[in-house]
């Protein structure tokens, strides 16, 4: 590289770190407590990008409930506890509803033209009421979507049986399951299991989770030159980009040479419903956006559940034959489990509850924007500053939850066995809330509990003879884009 060059790249360095270190906001944003950093580069060499979890949990003992972090320069306030957390996304649920839009990997992956990274723009509450309402549409159709989702579960269930009682680690097998009940309710598409693309699909879904995780790839934002270098997290977001408008344009391509807006079948024909019906925003490539968004969104957290419940069980067999006696009470053996039966069976739903806040599979949610100047927890927060909802900490805080590291599915029942009420369960935010609560919550619930009682009503999970324990402590999980048990094996034994 010539010294031309050379002095263009440390020009641009200084400038950007410059311009960041004396952004005024700093100055407003001076009173909130938090880590001393390094001259221009902040606290960026002082968190550890898959322990992100574990190292805001320690700041959060030094310097509370409201702390604020410097990435060169960029300043970031962590929200840890319920009252702020709530005040932030309920109480002023529009003045934090904005996103981080406008980061280099946001734009380059062009997230925030989908609908999880959108900003709050002019275009997102029609984006979302339209997503809302092509979710809603598999409410209406709820038999017609139970048996696809319990056809798919079933088929998972014949692989568990076909390792007959031999270990084996699960993970694939579960991913597998989502990504074909996910094809099939967004775009009417099902794969084999021998079909190349189903392993692309994992593959970028995989690279996607990385190039946008906590801490992974921060480095691109702070100094988007570092792709000219070989930066992995850039290959990543490459391999990722070409997968995705391949294979889901493809999805779109075809559903616009079958399109008959009087039989809506799925997310896609919903979304080329509202274009014809004159919404200039959903052109095709939007809708390959969404439609990637639904998918990534729909696969992870049932994932994380089913994972995470299958570790628990080995740990906790007690547990899990309280379970099987409540699915044999309801269900039986002559039939699949329904989304009718859930009522009656409320401590799978304690169960998945528990699931979702022990492992905070989202530990500091998608991070959020204020759109205004605004307060929290009596701190002034001007507009345009990146806020983090630590969930991590807020779902294991021993002021509200009694032995938050130990899973006790029972603190989401009442002394007559029932669920506490909505006002307890509501302590928790796996799928935040406010403007931005994830508008597919109650459809993630319902895979949830279809996955975990086909289970319970057909197999026995233990651990196999020969392995260890496995460490279901979510303080020791992988972090990419989410929280996430590591591998392990499991043997499933047919009742």
């Amino acid at each position: 590289m010539n010294m031309l060059a050379l002095l263009g790249i440390f020009t641009f360095v200084i400038v950007f770190l410059l311009r960041r270190f004396f952004d005024p906001k700093k100055r407003i944003l001076s009173q909130i407590p938090g880590p001393r950093g390094i001259p221009f580069l902040g606290n960026a060499l002082q968190i550890d990008p898959i322990n992100i979890h574990k190292d805001l949990l320690s700041w959060k003992e030094t310097y509370g409930d409201i702390f604020k972090l410097d990435f060169a320069g960029d300043q970031v306030v962590v929200l840890n506890s319920h009252a702020a957390i709530h005040e932030a996304l309920v109480t002023k649920s529009k003045e934090f509803a904005g996103r981080v839009a406008d980061s280099f990997r946001n734009e380059y992956m062009e997230a925030h033209r989908g609908i999880v990274f959108r900003d709050f723009d002019n275009e997102f509450a029609n984006v979302k009421r339209v997503i809302h309402s092509a979710v809603k549409m598999y409410d209406d159709n709820s038999e017609k979507v139970i048996h696809r989702i319990n056809a798919e579960i079933q088929c998972c269930m014949d692989k568990f049986n076909v390792y007959n009682e031999r270990p084996f680690d699960p993970k694939k097998d579960i991913y597998t399951t989502l990504i074909n009940i996910m094809a099939e309710l967004l775009a009417s598409h099902r794969f084999e299991d021998d079909d190349p693309k189903l392993n692309d699909i994992i593959e970028y879904q995989h690279a996607v989770s990385e190039a946008l995780s906590a801490g992974v790839g921060d480095e691109l934002d702070m100094f988007p030159w570092l792709r000219y270098f070989g930066n992995q997290t850039f290959k990543k977001m490459q391999f990722f980009l070409k997968m995705r408008n391949q294979i889901i344009g493809e999805w779109v391509e075809e559903h616009k040479k079958s399109f008959n807006r009087d039989d809506i079948r799925d997310l896609t024909e919903a979304l080329l419903k509202a274009r014809e019906d004159g919404d200039a925003t959903f052109s095709d490539h939007v809708i390959i956006l969404l439609v990637d968004d639904m998918l990534g969104a729909g696969i992870i957290t049932t994932q994380v559940v089913v994972s995470a419940y299958l570790q628990l069980m080995i740990l906790h067999p007690e547990v899990q034959t309280r379970l099987q006696h409540e699915v044999d009470s309801v269900v039986g053996t002559s039939r699949a489990p329904s989304i009718e039966d859930r009522d009656a069976m409320p401590v799978l739903q304690a169960n998945i509850h528990e699931i979702l806040r022990y492992v905070s599979h989202v530990p500091i949610a998608v991070p959020h924007k204020t759109t205004v100047d605004t307060s929290v927890g009596g701190y002034d927060i001007p507009k345009s500053t990146q806020v983090w909802i630590n969930l991590f900490a807020l779902h294991h805080d021993e002021k509200i939850f009694d032995e938050p590291w130990s899973y006790k599915p029972e603190r989401w029942l009442d002394d007559s066995g029932q669920l506490v009420s909505i006002e307890e369960r509501n302590k928790i935010f796996p799928f935040g809330a406010g403007r931005r609560v994830c508008a597919a919550e109650q459809f993630a619930r319902t895979r949830m509990f279809l996955f975990l009682s086909n289970i319970l009503q057909r197999f026995t999970i233990v651990q196999p003879e020969d392995a260890e324990p496995p460490s279901a402590d979510p303080r020791n999980y992988t972090l990419g884009i989410i929280l996430e048990p590591g591998p392990f094996t499991i043997k499933a034994i047919p009742r």
